[in-house]
């Protein structure tokens, strides 16, 4: 199978996932990198800043995939026979895309807008706790 051809059967939810995860996180996380070094995002060539850029963003994208999963996994047995498995893990990552590009879309505005470093830091890092708190109570609260 070549590569084309395993790309024609990779689901919607998984292209999309990827186009906002390639064209929604990566320039947001280049966006803090411009406002903290300015002159180390100029010194950077295109690969280097994609590199940097996921670096940044994947740890904001899998506790998020994960949490979702979590989320979305039901306990219910009959229900979770109907609902493949890959159906569950494509959800999760779009879901946490979505939720990983709120979290540094805010911290980006926050940077650009020329608030400090350290409160943009935690301002990220405060919504990615509170995104963490939600999802682990409703998790919670469906397995009970």
């Amino acid at each position: 199978m070549t590569l084309i051809e395993y790309f024609k059967d990779v689901s919607t939810t998984w292209k999309i996932s990827i186009f906002v995860i390639v064209f929604g996180t990566w320039p947001l996380a280049s966006v803090l990198i411009l406002t903290a070094e300015p002159d180390f995002f100029v010194s950077l060539d295109t690969i280097k800043l994609a590199l940097i850029s996921s670096a940044i963003a994947t740890p904001f994208l899998l506790v998020n995939a994960s949490l979702v999963s979590l989320f979305l996994n039901p306990s219910n047995p009959e229900l979770k026979a109907s609902r493949g498995d890959i159906d569950v893990l494509s959800s999760s990552v779009m879901i946490s895309t979505f939720c990983t590009t709120i979290i540094l879309s805010i911290g980006a505005l926050l940077a650009l807008l020329g608030v400090s470093q350290m409160f943009s830091i935690s301002a990220i890092g405060g919504l990615e706790f509170f995104f963490i708190l939600i999802a682990s109570i409703s998790a919670y609260r469906e397995r009970s």
